[in-house]
């Protein structure tokens, strides 16, 4: 059971008024907002990544204070934020990496608007492919030529409006690999 789940369970049936006095709240109120927000969260990582604040408390301030009042293991809630920070750095690695779908198109008085608003047909995201968090570009680099070599047989007729795809940029870490449509490396810039 997550720490979490176990200091909701309690801020359900506690005397929230007292709380409100044990944690220092001057307004009643605004520590029953608080308890609140903690008890509608269905999990951790989406409690600590909205950003709540209530001038008294950051989040992770009152789960830690609410951990020491109702003698749950802090310890573990320490983890459980870290494992979240973890992750959450980890999610940030990945946040500019994509791969670019290079065709054959050659444009015949398309506006430039209407060119823009098609672009993201041109573009797989990485940022939420979480087979890939954690392993390093050696690592990286033959899951990515799967996912390549799937993506140019669901689409061997060509991407719709660009044409034939002719081949693909992996763009990881700054650094920038081409594949051809078979998922092989042609080259490392």
């Amino acid at each position: 059971m997550t720490t979490l789940f176990q200091i909701k369970e309690i801020l359900a049936n506690c005397n929230k008024p007292e709380l409100a006095k044990e944690l220092n709240y001057s307004s009643y109120f605004k520590a029953l907002k608080a308890f609140e927000f903690i008890e509608r969260a269905t999990t951790l990582d989406k409690l600590l990544d909205s950003g709540f604040y209530d001038f008294n408390y950051t989040l992770k301030q009152l789960l830690l204070k609410l951990t020491d009042i109702f003698k749950l293991d802090k310890e573990q809630l320490n983890n459980e934020i870290n494992d979240f920070y973890i992750f959450n750095d980890e999610a940030k690695r990945f946040k500019f990496n994509y791969i670019y779908i290079n065709t054959d198109f050659k444009r015949n008085g398309e506006s430039i608007i209407a060119l823009r608003l098609l672009e993201n047909l041109r573009i797989i995201n990485l940022s939420h492919r979480l087979e890939l968090y954690f392993k390093s570009t050696h690592e990286i680099l033959p899951l990515i030529s799967q996912e390549i070599k799937k993506h140019y047989i669901s689409n061997i007729n060509g991407l719709k409006f660009w044409g034939h795809i002719t081949d693909y940029e992996l763009h990881l870490f700054g650094d920038i690999f081409k594949f051809d449509a078979n998922g092989d490396i042609l080259t490392v810039n």
